[in-house]
C-alpha cells in the first residue's frame, strides 16, 4: 500500500521562497508575479512532497516553480523541466522527491505552462495554434476565401494577405473584391460593378478595366456604390472604351487615384 508523507506545515508566502519539503505554501500572487524553488531532491529525501497552491486573485501574475541545481521536473506531458508556471488562480501543484535529482508533478498539469504541445481535430486549412501548452490543445484552420491568401510563413507563424487577381467578367458584379482588377466585357450588354461599403476597407483598392475593345458605346459598364456612399462626390461613373479606373476607400465615400 503507498503511502504520502504528512504534510506538516501550511505557509503563507507572497514573495520568492525556497521550499521546504513536508510543506504547503499559500502563494499570494495578487500583487506581483514571482518565482519558489524546490530544494535539492537528494536533500528532500525519497518520497518527500511539497504542495504549492497559487493563492492571487490577479490571473496576469503566474506563479513559478523552479528547480535548485541539476535537478528536474517531470510532469506526465515532458521530462526533464527546469521549471513550470502555474497560470490558473487557486491551482495546487504537489511535488514528490524521488530523492536523487527530479521532482515529479502529482496529478493534473492542465493549467501548467511548460509541457509539450500536442494538437487535435485537425482541418483542412492553415493550422493555427493557441499559445497555451496542455495534453491536447484546440486546433483551428484558416481558409482564404475570395481574394484572401493563408499561407504558412516560416516555422512559427501563419500569414493572411489579399490576394491580388485579375477577374474576367461580363455581367453584375454585385460586391466588388478588394485587390481585385475586373476585366469587363461589355460586348453583351452594358452591366454594373457594385463597391463595397467602404467604412471598414480605407485604403484599400479596386480596379476595373473596360475589356472590350470592340464594343459599342451604348454597352458602358457602371462603376456604383453600394447606398449612399459617393465617388469623387458622383454617385456612379462609367467607364469609356478601353478605360481602366482605380477606387480606394477614405473610409466614408471612394475616390479615383
Amino acid at each position: 500500500m503507498s503511502h504520502s508523507p504528512p504534510v506538516l506545515d501550511f505557509l503563507s508566502i507572497a514573495a520568492a521562497t525556497n521550499l521546504v519539503e513536508r510543506s504547503a505554501y499559500l502563494c499570494d500572487t495578487g500583487a506581483a508575479a514571482f518565482a519558489v524553488t524546490l530544494p535539492l531532491a537528494a536533500t528532500a529525501g525519497r518520497g518527500e512532497e511539497i504542495e504549492v497552491i497559487d493563492g492571487g486573485a490577479a490571473s496576469s501574475n503566474n506563479l513559478t516553480v523552479t528547480r535548485s541545481g541539476a535537478d528536474t521536473i517531470e510532469t506526465a506531458g515532458a521530462a526533464g523541466q527546469t521549471s513550470l508556471v502555474i497560470t490558473e488562480d487557486r491551482r495546487a501543484l504537489r511535488l514528490r522527491s524521488d530523492g536523487i535529482s527530479k521532482w515529479y508533478v502529482l496529478g493534473d498539469t492542465n493549467d501548467i505552462a511548460g509541457e509539450s504541445n500536442t494538437a487535435s481535430n485537425v482541418g483542412g486549412g492553415v493550422g493555427l495554434f493557441k499559445q497555451k501548452a496542455g495534453a491536447n490543445l484546440e486546433f483551428k484552420t484558416l481558409l482564404g476565401q475570395s481574394g484572401i491568401e493563408v499561407a504558412v510563413s516560416g516555422a512559427d507563424n501563419v500569414t493572411v494577405k489579399r490576394k491580388d487577381s485579375i477577374l474576367g467578367v461580363s455581367g453584375n458584379v454585385a460586391s466588388a473584391v478588394m485587390g481585385a482588377v475586373y476585366k469587363c466585357d461589355s460586348g453583351g450588354g452594358p452591366f454594373t460593378v457594385t463597391l463595397p461599403a467602404p467604412g471598414a476597407l480605407t485604403g484599400e483598392k479596386v480596379t476595373v478595366k473596360d475589356g472590350n475593345s470592340t464594343s459599342s458605346g451604348a454597352n458602358r459598364v457602371t462603376i456604383d456604390t453600394t447606398g449612399a456612399e459617393t465617388i469623387d462626390g458622383k454617385a456612379s461613373v462609367k467607364l469609356h472604351r478601353d478605360e481602366a479606373l482605380t477606387f480606394e476607400s477614405d473610409g466614408t465615400n471612394w475616390m479615383l487615384v
